[in-house]
């Protein structure tokens, strides 16, 4: 193929279909598409370039193996976006940039990106754009251990999106993410109530790829907000749901957030070395998937604290503080 912007067209469609079913050679294919992009001259449909550049970062985030690879794409696709003077396009790079920032542990400058992002979307009016930077607004300061801030952001993107049925997936999404809060504020009611809210906006069926993703994330939050009142059943049936939702992300952050939860079930139900191990376990794989090693760190420390070993869950509590320190 030889007609620069038909290459990048179909680059473009090949990302979008990688993001919505990933594939095993994912980290492979994002590379050789990094390569291909560079071959193509800048001058070429610089929107379809952006749109690329926006995807490579968005699936190496998700895929949580290789997250350092995000930051040039990103940073690259606000530069251009910038030069098309493109508000709307604008605001998507800025987003995608702060989600990059705060996912490689840098909540600070993402907080600042976020910001500009947030600064466009109200100029131009556009409700899915405050709705989605308000969210990762809220990501960046719990990645700081802001939980009170994190949450009145997390609030906010939900109520633009209440009654909106096109918002439906980011006010879900909002909610989990503010339920997450409440699980760490020890405000347990309150996050299962939000936690159920967002489970009824939720599509029934099979979910792929992202949204199979953020999904696994919701029911894991729901399942340790069920353990934390005591309801066990209960807390199974949403881990079920969370482990057959990884089947279909098929990334190991999916995989590690279903496992750690399961493996707290399992303590709570009195399988303190199958839950310890399976814990122990994702925790292997969480330490090279940062996104997951807070929530991970936590579930075991009360996985041993609820087993009685509370040496060990203080040895993890030191782990877990250095990290915070670090991003805050």
């Amino acid at each position: 193929m030889s007609d620069p912007q038909a290459q990048l067209a179909q680059l473009l469609a090949e990302l979008k279909q990688n993001l919505a079913q990933p594939r095993a050679d994912t980290l492979a294919f994002l590379a050789d598409a990094t390569k291909q992009l560079r071959w193509i001259p800048l001058s070429v449909e610089p929107r379809l370039r952006v749109e690329c550049l926006l995807a490579i970062a968005q699936q190496y985030i998700v895929n949580g193996q290789s997250l350092f690879s995000a930051v040039e794409p990103a940073a690259l696709a606000v530069m251009l976006a910038r030069d098309v003077n493109d508000p709307a396009l604008l605001r998507r790079a800025l987003n995608f940039q702060g989600i990059v920032l705060y996912e490689t542990n840098n909540p600070g400058d993402a907080v600042r990106v976020l910001t500009e992002a947030l600064d466009v979307a109200e100029a131009i009016g556009e409700d899915l754009g405050r709705c989605g930077v308000w969210n990762n607004l809220g990501s960046a300061f719990f990645t700081a251990a802001m939980y009170r801030d994190a949450k009145d952001c997390f609030d906010r993107s939900a109520q633009i999106g209440a009654g909106n049925a096109q918002l439906r997936a980011h006010r879900a999404s909002a909610l989990n993410n503010a339920a997450h809060c409440s699980l760490h504020l020890g405000e347990v009611d309150e996050g299962l109530s939000l936690a159920i809210k967002a489970s009824s906006l939720r599509s029934a069926g099979a979910a792929e790829g992202v949204e199979a993703l953020n999904r696994v994330l919701g029911e894991s939050t729901h399942t340790r907000l069920l353990l934390a009142a005591g309801e066990v059943p209960e807390a199974r049936e949403r881990v079920q749901i969370a482990i057959e939702l990884a089947r279909n992300a098929k990334t190991i952050r999916a995989d590690i957030a279903a496992a750690c939860a399961e493996g707290l079930v399992e303590i709570f139900e009195g399988q303190f070395d199958v839950g310890i191990s399976r814990g122990l376990a994702a925790l292997e794989k969480a330490r090279q998937v940062k996104p997951q090693l807070r929530e991970t760190l936590l579930a075991l420390i009360q996985g041993y604290e609820k087993a009685g070993q509370h040496d060990k869950a203080l040895s993890l509590h030191r782990e877990l503080t250095m990290h915070i320190r670090r991003a805050q």
